[in-house]
């Protein structure tokens, strides 16, 4: 059980224990499609950073 922030003290039944659980998979569900829907922006980002990275390392190589 875990803290209730509102009535300060421990949510102890059976059914309060099981709507935090579907509420955590419900955040758990929304939080996937937020990571699927900016995979795309991530991977972009990432080959920028590593082309970024190689450009700075050339030009320090060459100084």
């Amino acid at each position: 059980a875990r803290m209730n922030d509102s009535q300060n003290s421990f949510s102890t039944t059976f059914q309060e224990l099981v709507t935090e659980i579907e509420t955590a998979e419900s955040h758990l569900t929304e939080l996937e499609n937020v990571v699927l829907e900016n995979k795309d922006t991530v991977s972009i980002y990432l080959k920028l950073q590593q082309r970024i990275k190689k450009l700075s390392e050339e030009l320090n190589f060459n100084r």
